[in-house]
């Protein structure tokens, strides 16, 4: 009896065992680390980020960046970015979700632009060194004429981002930064997020550390800037000028030379940038819930993200976000249209009625700011705005400074300083959309910046898929959210 007994017990204490180590699992208690939840762990490339230093050869695993060998500039020895070596630079064309939410479009490989495009910041003994990849720069009927000579395709494109703006229309803004061993130290960054926060703005230097001028991309059709604010009928098409024809410097920045003056330019007039940062690296955003996966700012922890409601509530670190580049209805550098509409059914000849506004050419300056930990969120929090949260989450009494603005407060030391080059040419403002035509300022500055005429640059858009799946248009990577 005893013999029998024995093995009973052991079966019902092996029994008891096994029932008390997944008693969580019975009683529905499961929890699983953040950093390796599979709901939100990456598991295919999102981007060509991704996997853009494995495509390029120099690294030899996702994720990671080059190795680069010898003493560095280290300006935060001690901090998140010690020993930053390489930054990867994406900007990606997107369209607006409201409440601050970029859903990236697909990338349509034969776009009359590139919608995805690079470049790659090195650390260098001699400072800043900016890489522009001409390749990704270059539109799909640029890269086809450069095989077709034999031309090498990291020549082909601007060394420049070309944006085109409107209100419709956003560029998801992304920094990738790795140490000497190619090791990715965003989540680092992430991790002392009370320390630091990037400010973009019209820069007041080159990528070289020199004092420039924003041009004004616009066509004149061979008139002086002045000589636009007096056309009073529409002209027929120069045919030099739209060879030949420079930029000019824009009048708006006359007389805006330091950083602060055209950082006070930046917001009413050129761009506005939108903080989108996550937990992790590697999170998404979600095109529905404004908040999910959106970095919150201490109390709020991840697991409340349903419970914060106000972008005030938002850590800003600058590592993810976007740009939108629009003009406003005061008239900045108001400009007639001088050429004349083409379609002859819909009155061919007369005058293009919308004003056409300033396209500019410049650095964008990213500042990478340190601070002491506490001293970063400055600004009291809107307490009119508390009700919002219906009293279920934490609250802070002071929030994050915005993209342009630097509180002196918060003493902020400048770590690293980034000069990017881009020229917005084109903008679909210019553009009547229950009317277009060719000889839209839209169409014919697309055109000129990527060499199609106008017919060829208005059919070319007219024929452009944004969404789409594998094989229609599209690449797959429909579900990219910041």
């Amino acid at each position: 009896m005893q013999t029998i007994k024995t093995p009973i017990l052991l079966m019902l204490t092996s029994l008891l065992l096994l029932c008390s180590g997944c008693r969580k699992f019975m009683l529905f208690d499961v929890s699983v680390p953040e950093d390796r939840n599979p709901l939100i762990n990456k598991k295919t490339p999102t981007t060509k980020a991704d996997l853009y230093f494995l495509d390029k050869h120099l690294a030899t695993e996702e994720d990671h960046g080059p190795v680069v060998e010898g003493t560095l500039p280290n300006p935060d020895p001690d901090g998140a970015f010690a020993d930053w070596a390489t930054c990867l630079v994406m900007i990606k064309e997107g369209h607006d979700h409201g409440q601050g939410k970029l859903h990236g479009n697909y990338v349509y490989p034969n776009a009359p632009w590139k919608q995805e495009q690079f470049c790659v910041i090195h650390n260098t003994p001699d400072g800043i060194r900016v890489e522009m990849d001409r390749e990704s720069t270059a539109t799909f009927l640029e890269l086809e004429a450069a095989k077709e000579k034999g031309q090498a395709l990291d020549t082909v494109g601007p060394e420049y981002f070309r944006i085109i703006g409107g209100t419709k229309k956003l560029w998801g803004l992304c920094l990738y930064f790795y140490d000497k061993k190619g090791n990715p130290i965003n989540d680092k960054i992430y991790n002392a997020s009370e320390e630091y926060q990037l400010f973009f703005s019209v820069s007041d230097r080159d990528d070289k550390g020199q004092p420039y001028n924003v041009m004004d991309v616009r066509f004149r059709n061979g008139l002086s800037p002045e000589a636009m604010t007096m056309i009073d009928r529409p002209m027929a098409l120069d045919e030099r000028a739209f060879m030949e024809e420079k930029p000019v410097p824009a009048a708006l920045f006359a007389g805006a030379k330091s950083l602060e003056e055209r950082r006070a330019l930046t917001r009413p007039y050129i761009f506005t940038y939108t903080y989108r940062d996550t937990w992790t690296q590697d999170d998404m955003a979600d095109g529905v819930r404004t908040l999910y996966n959106i970095r919150l700012l201490p109390p709020l922890i991840r697991s409340q993200y349903y419970l914060a409601s106000l972008p005030q509530d938002q850590d800003y670190v600058g590592l993810k976000g976007h740009l939108e580049f629009d003009f406003q209805d005061e008239g900045a550098d108001y400009r007639q249209w001088p050429l004349a509409r083409t379609k002859p059914h819909m009155g061919g000849g007369i005058k293009y009625e919308r004003g056409s506004y300033l396209q500019p050419q410049f650095y964008l300056a990213i500042q990478v700011m340190k601070c002491e930990k506490g001293k970063k969120r400055v600004i009291p929090a809107d307490k009119d705005a508390e009700h919002a949260r219906n009293g279920k989450a934490p609250h802070n009494d002071f929030v994050c400074a915005d993209f342009d603005d630097l509180r002196p407060e918060s003493g902020w030391q400048e770590i690293i300083r980034i000069n990017i080059p881009m020229k917005q040419y084109a903008t679909v403002f210019d553009s009547d959309p229950t009317d277009p035509d060719p000889n839209e300022p839209y169409y014919f500055q697309l055109g000129r910046e990527i060499g199609l005429k106008p017919q060829e640059a208005y059919e070319a858009v007219s024929n452009l898929k944004t969404h789409g799946v594998t094989g229609t248009g599209g690449n797959g990577y429909g579900s990219w959210f910041l």
